[in-house]
């Protein structure tokens, strides 16, 4: 019997709709009683339990009871042979105490080591973790990378076999509805989406909008610990007026909010592979994003989007009003990301 185990209960984020799909297709070659999701309670358990077997735990209760109810959940099922684990969260219990019991098989998706990541700040701030990582790791028989730029990571930071990985995108959904026609118009719509994460750099690119003409209008989607910070930066610089922090909105809504801008920017420090970006792409919106993690692997620079080395600020606004000005241009970019992404939906596992 194989189980997937997931801290994920929403299909909307890139790791869950990667579960699911993985599920759906996984279906389609094993009985439904010897595949078995694990997960807290949520849309990625009512959608999955279409294909498979699905046993919830309440998201409601904590990482750390919830880590344990799964693990409780996993080992009562004596004819488990095969545990697949998403995300270093679960990684390094499930390892931990497997090594006791040495009842299955253990595999691992990483979705967010890169050597972008491992700054010598992040690495000082969780160097526990990292040495446990680096040899619990080594208990998997296989280890899935959603991009090259995390295979790197794994292989060349963590010094896992390299044969003994395989990149495996991240697979975004299927957006159905009408493609965004850009045309000049007086107001430039810029967004982001994305966690109020330290690395997810959102204050670097409200300092980018500051020193933009003031036609240029920036959407924030998603929330975080950096909220505070970021509204405190937008009433300082008195953007008010022109940046604007959504929150979390439903998923529907956001693919909305992206049929209704002109440009989406990422300045984040690192992705692992980019799904907000992919997803931004396939309404036809062109991408800015620095070049960095798994991102040059999503972006082709100058045909779907444009890269920023350095993570230049000056760069990064010369490369908006470049698109600002220019709707024919972001046309061609958007039509082009559409084409792109199309290995990304069709991608399974």
């Amino acid at each position: 019997m194989n189980v997937i185990v997931t801290l994920d209960n929403s299909i909307t984020a890139g790791g869950g709709h990667a579960i699911y799909t993985t599920l759906q297709k996984d279906a389609e070659h094993t009985e439904r009683e010897k595949l078995i999701l694990l997960c807290p309670d949520g849309d990625l358990a009512t959608w999955a339990s279409e294909f498979v077997t699905v046993q919830t735990v309440p998201h409601s209760l904590g990482k750390r009871k919830t880590v344990e109810r799964l693990w409780q959940l996993l080992v009562h099922n004596p004819e488990v042979t095969s545990v697949h684990i998403h995300g270093v969260s679960l990684l390094i219990p499930f390892v931990t105490k497997s090594i006791f019991t040495k009842r299955f098989r253990i595999e691992y998706t990483e979705h967010l080591y890169t050597k972008a990541y491992l700054t010598w700040k992040v690495t000082a701030r969780m160097l526990v973790q990292y040495i446990l990582y680096f040899f619990m790791i080594r208990y998997c028989s296989h280890v899935y990378c959603v991009s090259r730029a995390v295979q790197e990571c794994v292989t060349g930071v963590f010094l896992f076999p390299r044969q003994k990985t395989s990149v495996v995108y991240n697979v975004i959904p299927y957006y159905g509805g009408t493609r965004k026609t850009h045309q000049r118009r007086e107001r430039v719509t810029l967004i982001a989406v994305g966690a109020l994460q330290e690395v997810k750099n959102h204050e670097q690119l409200v300092a980018i909008v500051s020193t933009l003409p003031e036609n240029y209008h920036l959407e924030i989607i998603g929330d975080g610990e950096r909220r505070d910070t970021i509204e405190k930066m937008i009433t300082d610089r008195k953007l008010g007026n022109r940046v604007r922090l959504r929150g979390r909105v439903p998923h529907e809504e956001v693919m909305q909010l992206l049929q209704e801008a002109d440009i989406f920017c990422s300045t984040s420090h690192t992705e692992s592979f980019g799904f907000a970006i992919a997803e931004a792409m396939s309404v036809g919106l062109p991408v800015i994003a620095f070049r960095v993690g798994g991102i040059p692997e999503v972006i082709t620079h100058g045909k779907d989007g444009l890269l920023i080395a350095g993570k230049s600020s000056s760069a990064f606004a010369a490369a908006i009003k470049k698109l600002g000005e220019d709707p024919e241009l972001r046309q061609e970019m958007g039509e082009n990301g559409v084409a792109a992404v199309k290995k990304f939906q069709e991608s399974s596992r």
